[in-house]
């Protein structure tokens, strides 16, 4: 029936979305269900989606990979004292990786430490998988890495993933740089 509509409505984001075939995301979770729901979620982005069960491993696939965008829980470690994030931050060679922390903790905490290390976005689970697939689109796209801090609780997903833009929160400048 040609009356009915489709459920994919044209929006901004639909040609971000069809253009990441190019990209390769890591997601970076202990936990094994979480991670396998991830990918099948950023699947119909068509980017390759790599999977690490710890900090090592997902420092060894980014050392041999092409990463784009990679997606860690907050607090993975790499195994000497550094979480993820902060070692691809510290990495000259990852500067263009951008970084999204994801935790199951909507803590004031979890916020301020999700940009002190650096990253890029900040989700809480459980979020939809239109509102994942959005960020995970919105960053990949983006020119560089470097920690915008941008934070997006599961009550800020819109209807549509393409409704509202991430609201974003910058870190203040520090008073020690001139």
């Amino acid at each position: 029936d040609s009356s009915r509509a489709d459920p994919v409505q044209p929006g901004p984001i639909l040609g971000v979305l069809m253009s990441l075939t190019e990209y390769a995301v890591l997601i970076a979770e202990p936990d094994a269900r979480l991670r396998a729901t991830l990918g099948n979620e950023l699947a119909p982005l068509g980017c390759t989606v790599f999977q690490a069960e710890n900090g090592p491993t997902a420092l060894r696939i980014l050392a041999e990979q092409q990463v784009r965008v990679v997606m860690s829980e907050l607090y993975l470690r790499t195994g000497d004292e550094d979480c993820l994030i902060k070692a691809i931050r510290g990495n000259k060679s990852l500067r263009n990786t951008r970084a999204l922390a994801h935790t199951r903790f909507a803590t004031a905490r979890d916020r301020d430490w999700a940009m002190t290390v650096g990253a890029d976005a900040y989700l809480i689970h459980p979020t939809r998988g239109d509102r994942l697939r959005y960020v995970v689109a919105r960053l990949a796209t983006e020119r560089s890495g470097g920690g915008s801090g941008a934070v997006v609780p599961p009550s800020a997903a819109p209807a549509s993933a393409a409704a509202a833009p991430v609201a974003t929160k910058r870190r203040p400048k520090s008073p020690y740089k001139a």
